[in-house]
């Protein structure tokens, strides 16, 4: 059985200790309705849900048909959280979120309501995110600025009943110092992502000493912690260990180190047997909570790009954020801008059909006849430089040196037409930016032109004219300079690289003659 443990938010709701997330249970529908009835049937009394999980129905059915088969309990007894998604942070459709998964789940109110992330998106007429042309979602640059028009209407939700605590979720420091000083009830909850492998020390503190109940969610472990190394919580000796010693599972071992650290958990699992042991209680030594504490030390951040819902870095510093990319510090944008060029390029030589090298590399020449010249008996350098350092700079000396002029007249064109809106707004319209987009187009990464008042990229805040020359950037760099660059960076560089595009040129043309010959 649970510990036992509750929390008290700062208006005296009791929140028990152990709660069920219900988010992405495995399998077909269904599954959740499953997992919920075997989760109350347990003993557990806390679920935690969302609108945007889009399961509230089973979740709903399940709590009905447990109390009808179970009379002595009551709704009261249960603790059930949801959240509103970013798409509905307007003050109309904060209250339409509620409403739609208070249908739902079959309840006449919620026990806890949280603001799922602190970014509001645009919605289409089927409150739908609504999705721009990069089929990322829209970003409410303003709302998500000040967010007062959403808690609002959070608070009209508290103060009609309809919700007995209200807060948050994935919200850092700086997002709760500036909630606070514009509300009338103060968010009572936290929810964020916490596990030794992200400890949040210093948001978690900050919550606690502040009056800000913490629930941790993943509290066993997010997918792919460590991208860099491939290191797992699920994986790590010395949780193991312990685990292995007190004869019971890492997931027990975790969910002990996050109660005995003062938060709420909210473990979650469609398999039974997991269900049945992650709500047994286990005690932790203060040697064995001191080892873990020591495999969570300095883990207090990563850097993620979040691959699905917003054109961003999501910087995780303590809580969640995600940030334009337009107002991310230079520093920050030069790292972006080196990171997505550097991972354009094996997508871009995947995309070249015409290019030579990659045929021959793949033996399509084998047995071909070369061309006679005056080279044919020319041998390549026996050493040819092919250090990291010569390749970075051969392929730095192709990507300045060619159509340079080009791209500094439509930097030139882009700086004249945005002068006057620099002064407006130095972020989207700085010189930086119009490099970036510049060479972007030209490099054929992609350019997001959007919406004159949607500045949800750099030339997302830009007119007909500034688009129109970044355009013909990427016409010129798809249809003359990148394939030649890109050639003369990877193909074969040295001293004979001139006989070798002598001889793809001949090959080239070999091959056109005898398929012309072929048609007549």
């Amino acid at each position: 059985m649970s510990s036992g443990v509750s929390f008290k938010t700062s208006n005296g709701v009791t929140i028990p200790g152990v709660g069920f997330g219900t988010f992405a249970n495995e399998g077909s529908k269904g599954e959740t309705y499953k997992a919920v009835r075997h989760a109350l049937k347990v003993g557990y009394r806390h679920l935690e849900c969302a609108w945007f999980y889009a399961n509230e129905d089973e979740v709903g059915q399940a709590i009905q048909d447990f109390l009808k088969e179970n009379p002595s309990v009551k709704r009261e007894d249960l603790f059930v959280t949801t959240k509103v998604w970013n798409h509905l942070h307007r003050y109309d459709d904060v209250l339409w979120s509620l409403e739609d998964s208070l249908k739902n789940l079959q309840l006449s109110y919620v026990d806890l309501f949280l603001v799922h992330w602190p970014i509001a998106a645009e919605k289409d007429e089927k409150h739908q995110p609504k999705l721009g042309p990069d089929g990322k979602y829209i970003i409410l640059e303003d709302l998500t600025k000040n967010p007062e028009e959403t808690w609002r209407a959070m608070e009209k939700i508290y103060e009609d009943g309809k919700a007995r605590a209200i807060g948050v979720s994935n919200w850092r420091i700086e997002g709760l110092e500036y909630l606070n000083k514009i509300a009338k009830i103060k968010p009572q909850v936290n929810q964020i992502e916490i596990h030794p492998f992200l400890p949040n020390t210093e948001l978690v503190n900050y919550c606690q000493k502040n009056g800000i109940v913490v629930e941790a969610y993943s509290p066993l472990g997010s997918q792919n912690q460590v991208p860099t190394t491939g290191e797992k919580v699920s994986e790590n000796p010395t949780l193991n260990e312990i685990a292995k010693q007190k004869g019971c599972t890492l997931a027990q071992i975790l969910i002990a180190w996050g109660l005995k650290r003062g938060y709420v958990v909210l473990p979650k699992s469609s398999n039974p047997a997991r269900i049945e042991s992650n709500f047994q209680s286990v005690e932790l030594s203060d040697e064995e909570f001191k080892a873990i504490n020591d495999v969570a030390e300095g883990r207090h951040f990563r850097l993620i790009i979040h691959p699905r819902l917003f054109q961003a870095l999501c910087v995780r510093t303590g809580g969640f954020y995600i940030v334009a990319i337009s107002s991310l510090q230079i520093g920050t944008q030069v790292i972006y801008v080196v990171i997505m060029h550097i991972f354009v390029y094996p997508v871009v030589i995947t995309m070249r059909s015409s290019n030579v090298y990659e045929e021959r590399s793949l033996g399509i020449y084998a047995g071909e006849t070369t061309p006679k010249s005056n080279h044919q008996q020319e041998k390549p350098p026996k050493t040819v430089p092919s250090s990291r350092l010569y390749f970075v700079k051969q392929q730095l000396h192709v990507q300045l040196a060619y159509d340079i002029w080009w791209l500094a007249l439509a930097v030139i064109i882009i700086s004249i037409v945005k002068a006057g809106s620099f002064t407006r707004d130095p972020v989207v319209y700085s010189v930086f930016n119009i490099i970036f987009e510049t060479i972007s187009a030209y490099g054929y990464v992609g350019i997001t032109t959007g919406l004159p008042d949607q500045a949800y990229s750099f030339s997302g805040g830009w007119y007909s004219l500034s688009k129109v020359v970044l355009r013909a950037a990427m016409l010129r760099g798809r249809h003359r300079s990148l394939p030649v660059a890109i050639d003369k960076a990877i193909v074969l560089p040295g001293d004979y690289l001139e006989r070798v595009e002598e001889e793809d040129a001949y090959i080239r043309m070999e091959r056109s003659s005898e398929q012309g010959h072929g048609n007549v």
